[in-house]
């Protein structure tokens, strides 16, 4: 089982906080019984992950293969999705509390009574997106206060003009939440973080932005800003946030996160970052 390309770059000194106690709090706990000190235990348990999508696959070839048994593959939109993805070893990581891609990438499959061409989209869509498509394939006209667009252009071989996928998050990992209440500090937070900045990493209500071009912004209202080029850095080793050459960068992409806020009434972020490109 091979190891992600980024397993060799786990939370350091340019990631947020939260990263590093995520990171910290893994190697310290057993996962599904597995302590996570070796090589071949992250193979383990990444091996272990897959098998369970390997079920899941079967599980849905079954659903399908009653579609077509029963005929009602030909008048059926079905679509694929999840809520989140899984860091399932990248950055060495487990779950979803974090904006890496491996969290925030969900499958998004759809298929069309009668479509016998397969297309894939490149460009950002979100899960916003998946009830105004599945009005439009019922050609229902959709209300004009869903957030998302159709994206039944693409499947009809379109190309309308990509847009930026927005991403949320505010909640915190309760594995480390627990951790962090407890009296006294377990040794392995008390080496690097106190009780109330470690509770306040936790609720860093970050947004983020992934625009068409491959640029990904986090905002953080704690001040622990990401950016990285995913064209050059798929695999998010380098947060450019805070390097002089990308403040313009990092002043245009905040003003595009701050004005998806004002229309979709989003206040669940501060306004004061302290840090000079997030103005």
């Amino acid at each position: 089982m091979p190891l992600p390309d980024n397993w060799h770059h786990p939370p350091g000194p340019e990631q947020p906080r939260k990263a590093l106690l995520e990171h910290l709090s893994v190697l310290h706990h057993r996962k599904d019984g597995i302590a996570l000190r070796s090589e071949l235990a992250w193979r383990l348990l990444i091996q272990r992950y897959w098998g369970l999508c390997t079920q899941v696959d079967r599980a849905l070839g079954r659903v399908f293969d009653q579609l077509d048994a029963s005929g009602a593959a030909e008048d059926t939109l079905v679509i694929l999705t999840a809520d989140h993805g899984e860091l399932a070893g990248s950055h060495q990581l487990f779950g979803k509390n974090l904006m890496y891609e491996e969290s925030i990438g969900v499958p998004l499959l759809v298929s069309r009574p009668g479509q016998r061409e397969a297309r894939h989209v490149h460009a950002p869509v979100g899960h916003v997106d998946i009830v105004p498509t599945v009005l439009d394939e019922l050609g229902v006209a959709a209300p004009e206060h869903l957030q998302g667009r159709s994206l039944t252009p693409w499947l009809d071989g379109a190309d309308p003009p990509p847009r930026p996928a927005f991403v949320e998050w505010t909640d915190i990992n309760y594995l480390v939440h627990e951790d962090l209440k407890r009296d006294p500090l377990p040794d392995y937070l008390a080496e690097v973080t106190t009780r109330e900045a470690g509770l306040a990493d936790l609720a860093d209500a970050v947004r983020c932005i992934v625009t068409p071009e491959g640029w990904k912004f986090c905002l953080s209202p704690a001040g622990q800003h990401e950016l990285y080029d995913l064209n050059d850095d798929p695999g998010e080793t380098a947060n450019l946030a805070f390097r002089p050459e990308h403040d313009e960068r990092c002043r245009e992409l905040t003003a595009r996160i701050r004005n998806w806020q004002a229309a979709t009434g989003d206040t669940g972020i501060g306004h004061k970052e302290g840090v000079r490109h997030a103005g």
